[in-house]
Order: structure tokens, then sequence, then C-alpha cells
């Protein structure tokens, strides 16, 4: 009997073995096809432009593939604000004398767009290494592309699409006056995150100037019997500024000042207190304020302030006109 029962188990055994190995066969013979599909597919993208998957893929001219090579990096969406941020690693595959991505726009900006699946058309600016000269190929560059008012529930980029660049290293010329081929990148996946901090508050304003001005501790505050507010925040650059003019309405260089606006819609005017500082130096910690005037002990929050505002640092200068002025959202007001 025990004889029986052991080979009962032994030959159960071997049928449970025998069905695990070709399940594992299976299983390994699914997943190379399915990475042999993606790779078909993504050699069919990049062929005739066409979307097959959701992965994320660039298609350049051949002459810029030999001697640039792009690897998308993340992408993410503010959802107060629409504000896209895209990065790209661009890796040299050559020593380059020049190098520009984007066409020309003022104040030192190249312009970019993108589309979506329905074909809606969306503009955006290269920030950082948009012009550039004398690189090594050992040294890569990261880019940032920024795009504004994308609609918050797009979840995915159908294709951002460069259509103007210039590239000359020791031995090659490549550009788009010649080729009449643009460098697109395909299939970008949207990460929309919000951009409110602990309490409730949050600043929206260009992203180019977001990266030279790091803004914090934002407060509103206000002394029963007075008829104005002030509002106040810390600002540390990241380079030296050789001119800035926040919310200034009189005199000088007018930036369109600021305007606030309650939860019934009342607006506020207010300008740059004049003690506030016209240049500022790196690394160091300012502090700014501003009034907003003709305020009611009734005003409780601020649901939107916007600041006008003109900084000349060393490579460029902003202008609110030239984008958008600094908006605050939401911020409670401190009666003291």
């Amino acid at each position: 009997m025990k004889k029986i029962i052991l080979l009962f188990l032994a030959t159960a055994m071997t049928f449970t073995l025998f069905g695990q190995s070709q399940q594992e066969k299976k299983e390994v013979k699914k997943e190379k096809t399915s990475k042999f599909g993606k790779f078909i597919r993504k050699v069919g993208e990049s062929a005739t432009g066409i979307n097959m998957s959701n992965e994320t893929y660039v298609k350049a001219p051949a002459n810029i593939n030999k001697i640039l090579k792009f690897t998308p990096q993340s992408c993410c969406g503010t959802l107060e604000s629409g504000e896209v941020v895209f990065n790209l690693s661009l890796g040299l595959l050559d020593d380059f004398r020049t190098l520009t991505l984007g066409k020309r726009l003022g104040g030192g900006r190249f312009k970019v767009e993108c589309y979506d699946v329905n074909g809606n058309k969306y503009n955006g600016q290269i920030i950082g290494h948009y012009k550039t000269t004398d690189l090594l190929s050992s040294v890569p560059l990261n880019i940032t592309m920024v795009f504004q008012k994308l609609p918050t529930n797009l979840k995915q980029i159908e294709v951002i699409q460069i259509s103007d660049y210039y590239l000359r290293t020791n031995d090659e010329l490549v550009t788009s006056g010649n080729t009449h081929e643009s460098i697109q990148i395909r299939n970008i996946n949207i990460d929309w995150k919000s951009g409110k901090n602990t309490n409730n508050s949050y600043i929206v304003l260009d992203y180019e100037l977001g990266k030279l001005l790091n803004i914090e501790n934002i407060k509103c505050t206000a002394r029963k019997g007075d008829n104005f507010a002030t509002l106040s925040f810390n600002v540390v650059p990241s380079d030296n500024i050789r001119n800035i003019e926040l919310a200034t309405n009189a005199g000088g260089r007018s930036t369109g000042g600021l305007t606030a606006y309650d939860e019934s819609n009342n607006k506020f005017k207010g300008s740059y207190n004049k003690e506030n500082p016209g240049e500022m130096n790196e690394g160091i910690k300012y502090n700014l304020s501003f009034s907003i005037e003709n305020i009611t002990e009734n005003t409780r929050l601020f649901p939107i302030i916007q600041l006008g505002y003109y900084v000349n640092w060393e490579n460029g200068i902003f202008r609110a006109d030239n984008t958008r002025p600094l908006f605050i959202h939401d911020l409670p007001v401190e009666w003291e």
C-alpha cells in the first residue's frame, strides 16, 4: 500500500513540475514576444510617425542622431496653472562649436511647440542651454521646455516639435534650413501635481523667473484702524540681479503695479514699497513688502494677488508683459 501511495505522489509531482515548466516557458516566450512587439512598434513609429504605443521616443534626422543622443527625463504639470515642464538630457556624441535649438524669441527665449492627440497646439519655450558654444562631448546638457495653459485633464502630449535648430561641430553642420525635418519627442506622459503648499497659499510665476527667484514666507498682515494691508515675502536670488522692479506703478519703469481681489471679487490696487532693494546679490535673503490699499476689516482672504515685474540680470531681461504676471493665490489676511 505504501508503495502505491509513493508511486502516486511521484507521478503527481512529475505532472506538476512538467506543468510549471511549460507555464514558465510560455511566460518567457510571452515576455520575449511582448518585448519584440514593443521593439517593432517603436521602429514602426520612428519610421512612419504614427502612434503605435504609449512609450516615449525621439524621432530626429539621421545626421542629428549621429551627433546627439536624446534621453527624456520627466514631464510634470501644475494643476492650478496648467503649466507643464519637460526635462530632456542631451548627450553630445561630438564636440560642438555651436548648438542652438528652437526659434529665437525676445529676451533670450527660444520657441518650441507641442500637440495633443486631437491636434491642439500649445506654445512653449526652451529654457537653459537653448544656445551655447564650445561644448565638449564628455559633458551632457540638461534642457528644460515649458508649456503654458495646457488642460489639466490631458494625460499625454502626443508630440513636442523643435522646428528650428542649428548644430555645428568640427566635422558636421546641420540646420533646419537644409534638412526641413523637425526634431520630435513623442508620447510624453504628464505627471500632474498640485502647487499648493501646507498653508493652502501658493505662487504661480513664470518658470524662468522661478528659477531665478526663490520666494518663501508669504504673508499678508493688517492692523485694525488702518485702511491698508501689507504683503511681504522673502526672496533669495540664484544669480546677481542688476535691477528688479516688482509691482511698480508710478515713476521710472511701470510694471503694472499690484492688483488684488477679495472673495467678493472686489478689486484693490497696491504698490512696491520704496525701501525695497533695486538690485540683489546671489544667495542673499531679502525681505520685500507691498501695500494693498483701501481694504476693510471684512477682508479676510485674497484669492488672487497679481504683481507685474521687470527683472534685469546677467543673462536676460524678464518682463511680465512678455510672459505673465506673478500670481499669489488664496492668501489669508492676518489681522493684528
